[in-house]
């Protein structure tokens, strides 16, 4: 019904959080690979990629949403403050 709200609403909240979430997506991505590539090099059903792809979705989208709505208020840490 208020389509247009939620859409100004989540592109307020998220403006400085959106370039963390790209670039720490290359990084999530990355790492995630490394430990998917040594559990398939020692086991490697046939699950074991449908198994880490739904981990590792789950993990990103709940690491987005963590990054954009809490804390409502920065955190440092560090030189970095998100």
């Amino acid at each position: 019904e208020h389509k247009d709200r939620a859409v100004r609403l989540f592109q307020r909240c998220g403006t400085t959080e959106f370039p963390l979430i790209i670039h720490s997506g290359l990084l999530f991505g990355f790492l995630f690979g490394l430990v998917q590539a040594l559990v398939a090099w020692f086991y490697n059903p046939w699950w074991v990629l449908p198994l880490f792809g739904f981990m590792v979705g789950y993990a990103t989208n709940w690491v987005a949403l963590k990054i954009i709505f809490s804390p409502v208020e920065p955190v440092k840490c560090g030189p970095w403050k998100w």
